[in-house]
């Protein structure tokens, strides 16, 4: 089964206002989706993200874009 057929990667933009060169940081230790690196083998990955851009019907107008604010703080 190939996982790439039920999600979308996601495009983000890398943040310009510090640059941290270490390899344990976190954002350094991670795989996201992307055009250029899509979903491989997942057994070796321990928690997933994902979002669900989608509010219709929601008491929360507006969380469409959630997921994407909390990659925005975790990447």
């Amino acid at each position: 089964m190939d996982l790439n057929d039920y999600f979308n990667p996601v495009e983000l933009e890398k943040p310009t206002d510090y640059f941290i060169s270490r390899n344990e940081t976190f954002g350094k230790n991670i795989r996201i989706n992307t055009l250029n690196e899509p979903i491989d083998e997942i057994s070796n990955y321990h928690i997933a993200i994902m979002g669900v851009p989608e509010d219709r019907n929601s008491y929360n107008t507006g969380s469409a874009g959630a997921s994407d604010q909390v990659r925005n703080k975790l990447y």
